[in-house]
């Protein structure tokens, strides 16, 4: 927002005062600081508008060259009426056809996707009843706008001039009246276009990145960029919110490489545009400790595969997302331990933004900000939420426990929860997240089982599940952390309404030596007898024996052994992992048979040698 009148006017009016006023007020105006957006318009003031990364594929120096990469994509006739692309694929394809070959062959394709794109809703249908801008929204904005940026003069003034208006309406005007409103604190989820500019999360990134790139790739208005960076900052504040002070992410890997992906891409984009004067890297002052998270957060890596702990709505292998330490360690002096059979990801199988900034980024700085090596042997311990991976290396398997709370990003009612990996294949515990639909993202979130605490390894409590108040936050009693063993007890407590319970503690310990082995202690007590079950979640067929659970096949399997202060029953039931899949998980619920004022149940997990 603007704090400051335009100098012209000012001095044209002050032409009628007094001598001496005049001087002392042209002092006290030239004395103020210059507003933010002037400062962003003055950074800008050197690059070319409008632009990208690469230059237009009217520069043939250029992308001839990139055209003799060996990587690079093969030329390709356009699509016949007989096999058609889909309009998005069909730009995209046809914008790197074009900018590598120049033949004129793809631009009437390119022309059409764009003119049918714009007729299609720019929400995603499948989540959202109302349209407004999303994340898909801003995607296809910036999508269509490298095309645009990079085709320039082939793409017919009438179809620009269809697109550049429609990304208006669509995205820039209704983001600068929402920018207005977010200074007030005025937004709305169902009222607003950008709500999400009000929330705390990897949308505030991805959806600010993509509208920048789209307004700096097609408008040569300096003061409308300048308006919207400035704007967009303290929003972007919220994003880095989401981190903890020690890098910790609750979203977890899939939402860092989401979001964080997108602000490197914009980090580079304004670098490359203000020469250097606009650093978002250096807003955040824990920037070090967000870049460490994935490389303190991993499980394991093979074959450009990467696990991660499941907490929240996770899945493995996640894709390594390799430009992006590319471009960090340009500006970052990191140690990234890399496999030897961890092979790059190819430029080309990225999106075109991405391989804009691939292709030409800027230039790296003479001096890196040093990030420190990770000792492979240590627990990776994130105070600031209780979570921890703890790996007995030698043996492959790993231990994620997590505190939290269970108002978190992304949210499962969780806190306590842990999983049991070998060579990043789940074994036992919380085995990740389901898919995405207006059901499990809306009211109805937790009424299914992997999403409440009833499909994690956590207690029921006299009936009832984990809530998700504020209140639900688990409690660090203790922590110990050895070459030989880990140890970490939360106390559980809040995160369950039951009348008269005093204390429920969970203690985690993994013996990494001389035999990797994890143990899981619930204790209660309560003021009066209340019943209670904790759980195991296995992604294995099992059977069970008395105060045993054994996997199916039993030769190398897992075993757990089960003990407690009173009887027991063990029960095993399925958990569908959503209404569309047929992949179960077994849910083991251990119960005192009996209610009772005080108890603890206890398992342990290793792995057998042979049929037990």
């Amino acid at each position: 927002m603007e704090r400051l009148p335009n100098r012209k006017k000012v001095l044209g009016a002050l032409s009628c005062l007094s001598c001496v006023t005049v001087l002392g007020l042209i002092t006290t105006f030239l004395a103020q600081p210059p507003s933010r957006t002037e400062e962003i318009r003055d950074a800008l003031k050197n690059s070319l508008p409008p632009q990208t990364f690469c230059p237009p594929a009217a520069d043939r120096k250029f992308w001839d060259a990139v055209k003799k990469s060996a990587d690079a994509p093969k030329q390709t006739p356009p699509p016949t009426d007989k096999k058609p692309l889909e309009p998005r694929k069909a730009m995209t394809q046809g914008t790197r056809q074009e900018c590598l070959y120049h033949t004129g062959e793809w631009t009437p394709v390119i022309e059409a996707a764009i003119l049918q794109l714009l007729e299609e809703p720019w929400s995603d249908q499948e989540l959202f009843r109302t349209e407004f801008v999303d994340l898909f929204a801003t995607d296809t904005a910036a999508t269509i706008a490298f095309t645009l940026c990079s085709l320039k003069d082939e793409i017919r003034p009438e179809v620009r001039a269809a697109a550049i208006e429609k990304i208006q309406s669509k995205i820039i005007q209704p983001y600068l009246k929402d920018l207005a409103a977010y200074q007030k604190k005025h937004l709305q989820w169902k009222f607003d276009m950008c709500p999400w500019l009000e929330t705390k999360n990897n949308w505030n990134a991805v959806c600010i990145s993509n509208i920048i790139y789209t307004v700096l790739a097609i408008s040569p208005d300096r003061n409308l960029q300048a308006k919207i960076i400035a704007g967009s900052e303290e929003a972007l504040q919220d994003y880095f919110a989401t981190f903890e002070k020690d890098g910790y992410l609750s979203s977890g890997i899939r939402y860092w490489n989401y979001g964080f992906s997108h602000l490197v891409i914009l980090a580079e984009r304004l670098l490359l545009a203000s020469n250097g004067k606009i650093d978002l890297y250096k807003m955040s002052p824990i920037i070090d400790k967000i870049i460490e998270f994935p490389l303190k957060w991993e499980v394991y890596q093979k074959g450009g595969k990467f696990y991660y702990p499941l907490f929240a709505d996770n899945k493995n292998p996640t894709p390594g997302q390799t430009w992006v330490w590319d471009i960090l360690k340009r500006r970052f002096t990191i140690d990234i331990p890399i496999t030897p059979d961890t092979p790059p990801k190819p430029i080309w199988e990225n999106d075109n933004v991405v391989v804009d900034l691939l292709l030409n980024p800027p230039k790296a700085p003479t001096k890196k900000t040093e990030i420190a090596a990770l000792d492979p042997t240590e627990a990776r311990f994130f105070p600031s939420m209780g979570a921890l991976i703890s790996k007995a290396a030698e043996t492959g398997i790993t231990i994620a426990v997590k505190g939290g709370t269970n108002h978190e990003e992304h949210n499962h009612n969780d806190i306590g929860a842990y999983t049991l990996f070998e060579f990043g294949t789940a074994i036992s515990g919380d085995l990740g997240g389901i898919p995405y639909t207006r059901d499990t993202t809306g009211k109805g979130r937790y009424t299914f089982d992997v999403q409440s605490s009833y499909g994690h390894p956590l207690p029921v409590i006299d009936g009832q599940l984990q809530h998700n108040e504020n209140k639900a936050k688990a409690k660090v009693l203790a922590s110990r952390f050895t070459q030989e063993k880990d140890e970490i007890t939360y106390d559980l407590t809040t995160a369950y309404n039951v009348e008269g319970l005093t204390s429920l503690t969970r203690k985690v310990t993994f013996e990494k030596k001389p035999i990797a082995k994890l143990t899981v202690e619930d204790s209660f007590q309560s003021e009066r007898p209340i019943q209670f079950e904790t759980a195991l979640i296995f992604s294995k067929p099992i059977q069970i024996t008395e105060n045993k659970i054994i996997g199916i096949p039993q030769k190398e399997s897992f075993i757990t052994n089960v003990s407690s202060t009173q009887q027991i029953t063990i029960e095993k039931t399925t958990l569908q992992n959503d209404q569309s899949s047929e992949e179960t998980l077994r849910r083991c619920a251990l119960a005192f048979k009996e209610k009772t004022t005080a108890g603890t149940i206890r398992y342990t997990i290793e792995k057998s040698g042979g049929k037990p």
